[in-house]
């Protein structure tokens, strides 16, 4: 890429953009495909100096070969560890998936899950819902807290349960 033009169109309140290539290639951003927007914008958000919070990236595998999916985890993780020292400000990015790939390129510290529990109350019989989140996976054998830590099968369980539904 050579040249990257932006346009505004204040009557349709919006923005687009050209990206040129050598020669006289140029594509306008109606015809690039979503996965190559989506990393067009994730690497605008990354390569910002002043970059800090929390970048919420959901789905990160659309539009990307799942053969590269472990690369583009890698690549999130690392501009994540990126730090001036104990004064910059800080950056991390959370991730919402339903991929097995993704999970498979997480680290088991890097896991939170989302599940949703039912209870009935013994005294009322009413029942509510809440939800629980669960960090990091635990041994197989350790269920000494379930309700804080998952166990592999779990998270293949709730990847499964997931695909089933939609």
């Amino acid at each position: 890429m050579s040249k990257l033009e932006i346009q505004n169109d204040p009557n349709r309140r919006q923005y687009s953009f050209s990206l040129g290539f050598t020669g006289d290639l140029s594509f306008n951003s109606r015809v690039i495909s979503d996965g190559t927007l989506r990393l067009l914008a994730l690497l605008t958000v990354l390569n910002d100096p002043h970059r800090r919070g929390t970048l919420c990236f959901e789905e990160p595998e659309n539009g990307v070969h799942e053969g590269r999916v472990p690369m583009l985890v890698e690549f999130l993780r690392n501009a994540a560890n990126v730090s001036d020292g104990p004064e910059s400000p800080s950056f991390q990015i959370l991730l919402n998936t339903h991929s097995p790939k993704v999970m498979a390129a997480l680290r088991d510290s890097e896991i939170v899950a989302a599940d949703s529990v039912v209870g009935i109350d013994p005294e009322t019989q009413i029942r509510s819902t809440k939800t629980r989140m669960r960090t990091g996976i635990a041994p197989m054998g350790d269920m000494l807290e379930p309700e804080k830590h998952l166990s592999r099968f779990e998270v293949e369980h709730l990847l499964q349960h997931s695909t089933d539904a939609a």
